[in-house]
This record gives structure tokens, C-alpha cells and sequence, in this order.
């Protein structure tokens, strides 16, 4: 018991030494410790930011088979079959990933994974992993992510998969959402 009253006592003290310090320590040595952090950003290199009439302007959905370009889906939900390319200087905000696996026999590919099996999506730094299970024949996973603040690419990823087993030979379905920034 004696202990513990001592201990508290010296909790105590170290606080209210910590609160006059704070009061009291110099404004240079509270620019010292603020020193201590630094913000990357630059007007020569800013965060993008859009406001959210702008984004709304430049939102796009993109989808993509594995081995093939983006397409951009349109608003009226065809795909323009013209690829979809980013211009120089611009840089794509991905927002939301949707993906789906689907692993059977297709022509010359046959994939040989199992049910319970995990395939893993890879997007640039962006990973996501399901299990797959049986659908209408075939073996399907999948999942969608929602990115509160966004990857930021200045080139569309290209769409890596894969799986625990040996196997090869799924077909992967992505769609990716997001905004253009100049």
C-alpha cells in the first residue's frame, strides 16, 4: 500500500512539473520541437485536391480484363472500346477496386485451383484477397474496397494475380473508380 502511495505521488509530481514546462518553456524551443515534423508538400509538389464539383466532372469508372488495357464505362453503362489512356501531366485518383476471379476451363487455360482456395489481386501497391467458392460451375472470388483518401497513379495499373495453389488460367474482371487530376 505504501508503494502504491508513493508511485502515485510521483505521478503526481511529473505531471504538474510537465504543465509548468509547457507553460513556461521558451517560444524557441517550441519552434525546435515543431522542427521536428515537416510537410513534404510544396507548391511545386501539392497534394491533389479537388473540390467536389470538379471531381464529380472527372469521375470515372474504368474496367479491365487481365491482359488487356482499361476501357472507360460510360455513363449510360456501355464500354467505350477505345482504351483508356491518362495524358501527359495527369494523374488518376483510384477511389473504389471491384474484382472478380473466376477460375475454370477456358480454352487452352485451365486453371487448377480448388474451393477454399485464396487468390490475391495485386494493383500496384494495392492487395486484396478472397477465397474462392463454387458458382454456376465454375470457381468464383472477388471483392470491392472503398479508398477514403485514395491511391494516386500516374500511370493505370496493371493487374497481378495470385494464388496459393499451383494453378494458373483464372479469368479476373476489374473495375476500377476514381477522378482525374491535372
Amino acid at each position: 500500500m505504501r508503494i502504491l502511495k508513493q508511485a502515485v505521488g510521483v505521478l503526481g509530481t511529473l505531471a504538474v512539473i510537465g504543465v509548468i514546462a509547457a507553460v513556461v518553456m521558451p517560444k524557441a524551443a517550441q519552434g525546435i520541437v515543431a522542427t521536428l515534423v515537416q510537410v513534404v508538400n510544396t507548391p511545386a509538389n501539392p497534394v491533389p485536391v479537388q473540390h467536389v464539383k470538379e471531381s464529380a466532372a472527372n469521375f470515372l469508372t474504368l474496367t479491365n480484363s487481365l491482359g488487356s488495357g482499361y476501357n472507360e464505362v460510360l455513363p449510360d453503362g456501355l464500354v467505350n472500346p477505345s482504351p483508356f489512356a491518362l495524358l501527359a501531366g495527369q494523374q488518376f485518383v483510384i477511389t473504389d477496386v471491384s474484382w472478380v476471379a473466376t477460375c475454370g476451363n477456358f480454352g487452352i487455360l485451365a486453371c487448377s485451383a480448388s474451393s477454399g482456395d485464396a487468390v490475391t489481386l495485386q494493383l500496384a501497391a494495392y492487395f486484396s484477397t478472397a477465397i474462392y467458392a463454387p458458382r454456376s460451375g465454375f470457381l468464383v472470388a472477388g471483392g470491392n474496397d472503398h479508398m477514403t483518401s485514395g491511391m494516386v497513379v500516374s500511370q493505370l495499373p496493371t493487374a497481378g494475380v495470385f494464388e496459393t495453389s499451383a494453378g494458373n488460367g483464372e479469368s479476373i474482371l476489374v473495375t476500377l473508380q476514381g477522378y482525374v487530376v491535372p
